[in-house]
């Protein structure tokens, strides 16, 4: 069963880049998108570890963990929508991981 998992955990990755690539999503402000996303949660943690401790909870966690990786599916879904629309992928894609970059 763990070896299911790993290769699906495998596969995932490899169809993931596969399709970060073929939409030419500029990775560079993916990648800072990414690191201010993590930075943005620890740092959430932090506070209320320190404000109040009783209300960190996994499912407060896990609600922060789905919202940030319901930003990266929009980004996703918003690039097949540009692609299929045959667009300039670069101009859109950017300026939308760049709003998203200043929101974070």
């Amino acid at each position: 069963m763990e070896n299911i998992i790993s290769t699906l955990k495998l596969l995932g990755y490899f169809v993931g880049m596969l399709l970060f690539t073929y939409l030419d999503i500029p990775q560079e402000q993916l990648a800072i998108l990414g690191g201010l996303m993590i930075i943005d949660f620890v740092s959430g943690v932090a506070k209320q570890w320190r404000v109040d401790p009783s209300k960190l909870t996994s499912k407060r966690a896990w609600l922060g963990v789905i919202t940030k990786s319901a930003s990266l599916s929009a980004v996703l879904t918003i690039a097949l929508i540009i692609k299929g629309l045959q667009l300039d992928t670069s101009f859109y894609l950017s300026a939308m991981i760049g709003l998203l970059i200043m929101a974070e």
